[in-house]
């Protein structure tokens, strides 16, 4: 699925990240169960990356999904 909220202040933040992946699911229609791997963002800024990982822990909640951060390894690539 896709989705998108408004980045800039006041939009920023773990709600707003949780709003775009609720929506990208519903977009997709499948449940948070239904994922089998999440692909961070994972920015290397510590309050983004925060608030990327509470994103998740509250969209997942109990269901193990494996979070991986290629873009540790890679940088960003601008592609």
């Amino acid at each position: 699925g896709c989705a998108a909220t408004f980045d800039p202040a006041p939009g920023t933040g773990a709600p707003r990240l949780l709003a775009a992946a609720r929506l990208a699911l519903a977009d997709a229609r499948i449940e948070p169960a239904d994922v089998d791997v999440v692909f961070a963002d994972a920015a290397g800024d510590r309050d983004a990356d925060r608030a990327e990982a509470a994103a998740l822990a509250e969209l997942f909640g109990p269901y193990a999904v494996p979070v991986c951060a290629p873009k540790s390894l890679t940088g960003r690539l601008g592609s």
